[in-house]
């Protein structure tokens, strides 16, 4: 099983046993390179979630303690092999990818200890593992969705985020 996927596209992929491995593989070469500034590392996202089909891009959310930190992370992290875009749509989350545009294979999202954003990641994580039926209903609204906005990621993630939102408030 390979991972990574073109910029800006939607194909999901059935689970793989590689997923974990892919991430534990990918956080051991970040902590080495910037290990001193982070509080904790997690993979995220749906390829960490046992059986539920996925985007096969692995998600890493790092939290850090100050901005220092956050600044001195993106010095550690080699520009050749991630591509830095700061601050995206999400007020404090700042983005990484790894991989060409023509296959992205790691998102790395970065965040402030202060803003929660790793727990929120993580709540929903662990809830999709815990429930079945919730992970049966976010796996179908998936499908429905990766259908109807193959070549539009950004609706598609759009379109995911108020079940997300309701897991995570509830």
């Amino acid at each position: 099983m390979s991972i990574g996927l073109k910029r800006g596209t939607v194909k999901l992929s059935e689970y793989s046993d590689d997923w974990p491995n892919e991430y534990e593989k990918e956080s051991l070469l970040i902590m080495t390179l910037a290990g001193k500034y982070i509080s904790r590392i997690e993979h995220i996202g749906s390829t960490s979630v046992p059986g539920l089909n996925a985007k096969p891009i692995i998600d890493i959310s790092i939290e850090v303690d100050s901005k220092a930190q956050l600044e001195m992370l993106v010095k550690s992290l080699p520009s050749d092999i991630y591509e830095y875009f700061g601050e995206r749509d999400i007020p404090g989350d700042y983005f990484f990818a790894k991989g060409s545009e023509a296959m992205r294979t790691h998102y790395i999202h970065v965040s402030l200890r202060a803003s929660n954003r790793l727990d929120n990641y993580i709540k929903f994580r662990d809830a999709l593992r815990s429930n079945p039926i919730l992970a049966s209903e976010y796996r179908n609204l998936k499908e429905r969705l990766s259908n109807q906005y193959q070549n539009d990621r950004k609706s598609y993630t759009e379109l995911k985020g108020q079940l997300i939102a309701e897991v995570i408030n509830s």
